[in-house]
């Protein structure tokens, strides 16, 4: 998808991609928590009215003019009514504010999906339904929530905490951390505002996991420990009902002599299916985008792409009943490891960034398969690879400029005693 095209996808959705990443999520504008400051400001609006209604006013009872004077008197007493009713509101709240809080339900969901904001620290009528907060003509009261992903994407959710709370499209991937929530005051033409920050949860408070990528990326995975049967194994069983008779190129050590000696006929024993033995693997994601390849949002599409093939191989190999282990670089901990939907909602952290960052180490002798993109500097990757025999690479890209870059490190680490690298365009 065009850029362009995303960006304003993302501005109508209330998310906002933003390749700066000059702020660390939880940080905050305003402090973050309760730890936050009340504040009041004019606006752009404020600030272009207020001279010019003092130089109305002066200017016509300077000249006693009322083409002059009553102009710039309308514009001040709007001026005084929108600065003193905003400030009014936001002291008389400034208390029940920070009881405020909002919690998203469900905290994780698929992208793509839709999830409910439930709204806390308003009182309840007798009905059960929310108290409407007091409030003065042509001032209204919002609470806007503000989360950001490691990687600088962002949502933007804005509402009426007196009305029903319309619920949030997640259009995105990511690990969203609350940057700031406020409860703000304005005054409908758009003068002052003030903001009450209001308390968050520290952890990521919603996980947009991905979805398994369509069309699988072709490549035949290695598994670690016991390799997994292809030949038809069957338990050892006795039953007469389970037995066939014997024909040439027949495993001999399954012929039932019992039933020979009854009928001095050859049968062998059909006996069930044994289940493959249980092996891991491990997939691992490398989350660097260099600059020189990868503009912001380009480095946190291919990111994307990187989570969706590998959640799509996780479910494959999970249906084969081997056991997976997650990881990105960067990751805190050891590597991850459960049912489909931990590992689904364990691949909403990686976070495209500049900074090659190691990758974890599994704990075994396991085979692993790494998604990560095209790249001039790979000494992380480079110190990762020397201490695995089996590791499969595969490098996603967008254009053609990043499809040389991906040759380059295919011909390269393909090279390599145990390394089989590929690449594809998403």
């Amino acid at each position: 998808m065009p850029e362009s095209t995303e960006s304003k996808r993302a501005d109508r959705s209330g998310i906002l991609p933003d390749s700066s990443g000059s702020r660390r999520p939880g940080g905050g504008y305003f402090g973050g928590g309760r730890g936050g400051r009340f504040f009041i400001r004019p606006r752009f609006s404020a600030c272009f009215l207020i001279p010019l209604s003092t130089g109305l006013l002066v200017l016509g009872l300077a000249r006693g003019e009322l083409a002059l004077t009553l102009p710039g008197a309308a514009f001040a007493s709007a001026l005084v009514y929108s600065f003193a009713g905003v400030l009014f509101l936001a002291v008389f709240h400034r208390k029940r504010g920070s009881d405020f809080a909002a919690v998203f339900v469900p905290r994780q969901l698929e992208r793509g999906g839709q999830t409910a904001l439930l709204f806390s620290g308003l009182k309840k009528t007798k009905t059960g339904r929310p108290r409407r907060l007091f409030s003065l003509p042509g001032i209204v009261m919002r609470y806007e929530l503000h989360l950001e992903t490691r990687d600088g994407r962002k949502i933007r959710h804005i509402f009426d905490p007196g009305k029903e709370i319309p619920p949030l499209d997640a259009v995105y991937r990511g690990a969203y951390y609350g940057a700031y929530d406020i409860f703000s005051v304005s005054d409908i033409p758009g003068f002052f505002i003030a903001g009450l920050p209001c308390a968050q949860e520290k952890d990521a408070r919603l996980l947009v996991s991905p979805s398994p990528g369509e069309d699988p990326v072709p490549i035949r995975s290695r598994s670690g420990g016991e390799r997994e049967r292809v030949e038809p194994f069957r338990v050892r069983t006795d039953e007469l009902s389970s037995s066939r008779p014997y024909v040439s190129g027949d495993d001999p050590r399954r012929i039932n002599w019992k039933l020979y000696g009854h009928g001095g006929e050859l049968f062998v024993r059909e006996g069930e299916r044994e289940p493959p033995p249980r092996s891991r693997m491990a997939v691992l994601i490398d989350t660097l985008a260099e600059q020189e390849l990868f503009s912001g949002e380009a480095g946190r599409r291919v990111v994307d792409r990187c989570c969706e093939y590998a959640l799509a191989l996780v479910l494959d190999q999970k249906d084969r009943g081997i056991e997976v282990l997650l990881g990105y670089s960067g990751q805190p901990g050891g590597l991850c490891s459960g049912e489909f939907e931990d590992l689904a909602g364990f691949l909403a952290y990686p976070a495209a960034g500049t900074a090659s960052e190691k990758l974890p180490q599994p704990p075994g002798d396991e085979g692993v398969v790494i998604f990560l993109l095209p790249r001039n500097y790979s000494g992380p990757l480079d110190a990762f690879l020397s201490r695995r025999k089996a590791v499969e690479l595969v490098f996603l890209y967008e254009n053609e400029k990043q499809e040389e870059a991906a040759g380059l490190c295919v011909r390269r680490y393909g090279q390599r005693g145990g390394c089989r690298a590929h690449c594809f365009r998403v």
